[in-house]
């Protein structure tokens, strides 16, 4: 079983969402560590007058979780949602999203990964088709801290595989459940992944493989 394991983002990168689409399974992983100045509560969008980022106000305490991230001003939505529909409202297609983005700036939210997490299920499920199965590690009871704390996760699900994303730094020794020759995979932002490739192999997992880590049954 692929297991995919990333932690939520506010308006993913496309490759995001090929990695949900490639994957079995995919779990948000937002019971670690918050980044200050991170993909998590921002992003950048090109408009007229050149890149702009989009930033959700969360102050700058380091010592939390993403999960217990909490947004106070709710003022940038607004400005959020005037940015992205006065850049992007003539681009092909806008209008067939414009409702779903109007009603999702006009919510208040008091949670950080829960608006990115119902951001980025509604546009795989909804808007993309994909049909992966989606969890939270926060269902799971996890102890321990770093790669020790992911092969835990991936051990309880009886991970065959594991996709992380590109920003991952090394392969987690992981000891497959399941069988011995599965393997870690980091995916690579470059292309967008068709639905798959002849073989049954999508085009995704050929480019993906940066290291390959064989698993060894306990």
């Amino acid at each position: 079983m692929k297991v995919a394991v990333i932690q939520s983002n506010y308006i993913p990168w496309r490759g995001y969402f090929d990695i949900m689409h490639d994957a079995d399974v995919f779990v948000f992983y937002d019971d670690v560590q918050y980044t200050v100045n991170d993909w998590r509560n921002r992003n950048r969008v090109k408009t007229a007058n050149g890149v702009v980022w989009l930033t959700i106000p969360v102050g700058a305490q380091n010592d939390r979780l993403i999960c217990d991230v909490v947004i106070g001003d709710q003022s940038w939505a607004r400005k959020h949602w005037m940015t992205i529909e006065q850049s992007y409202h003539g681009a092909p297609g806008f209008a067939r999203y414009r409702e779903f983005f109007k009603s999702f700036y006009s919510r208040s939210w008091e949670s950080l990964s829960a608006l990115n997490q119902f951001m980025i299920r509604t546009i795989a499920g909804d808007l993309l088709g994909i049909r992966t199965q989606i969890l939270d590690s926060r269902d799971y009871n996890l102890e321990g801290k770093g790669s020790d704390r992911l092969l835990m996760l991936l051990k309880k699900m009886g991970a065959t595989d594991y996709i992380s994303g590109p920003s991952a730094q090394r392969p987690v020794p992981f000891s497959g459940q399941a069988t011995s020759n599965g393997s870690t995979r980091r995916r690579s932002p470059d292309k967008p992944t068709p639905r798959g490739s002849p073989n049954g192999t999508t085009c995704a997992e050929k480019r993906a493989v940066a290291w390959r880590t064989p698993f060894t049954s306990p």
